[in-house]
């Protein structure tokens, strides 16, 4: 290497320890495209991913993210697979008061003799409900 090369271009190839990446050859940058994207232990995903792991592995060539965008895109199975979004998912249908919760406030100062409130929120409607108890135990709930 030589003693000129930036900081940045020293990254590309030294690791931690400084050991050096290994530069891979043109007639086997396929090959390990291949083992990162099909091997069973890895999977199919977007370009610059497949790059960082392929980084990680300790292998280098200059047009690498390039190359794994290319091989991404005319994947067979990363384009059947394509980016599955939350929006694609079934909906959860949920009945009228399925989801509801209580909650009990207070001490407050005494009002009429009541010094609790109960409120009940049913989640999926958003209705309301709140009314005064002048005792917060299982008897007022039920």
């Amino acid at each position: 290497m030589s003693p000129g090369m930036t900081y940045q271009q020293r990254k590309k190839f030294l690791h931690d320890n400084h050991i050096i990446k290994k530069c891979v050859a043109g007639g086997e940058i396929n090959k390990i495209l291949y083992h990162f994207l099909s091997s069973p232990s890895r999977g199919h995903f977007r370009g610059s991913r497949i790059a960082a792991k392929i980084l990680q592995s300790r292998f280098f060539w200059p047009t690498m993210f390039k190359y794994a965008y290319a091989y991404v895109n005319n994947c067979d199975q990363c384009q059947r697979t394509g980016n599955i979004s939350r929006r694609n998912e079934l909906l959860e249908l949920l009945e009228l008061l399925d989801v509801w919760g209580i909650d009990f406030l207070g001490l407050f100062p005494s009002s009429y003799g009541n010094r609790y409130i109960i409120v009940v929120v049913d989640y999926v409607t958003k209705w309301v409900k709140a009314e005064a108890y002048p005792k917060n135990d299982a008897k007022v709930v039920m």
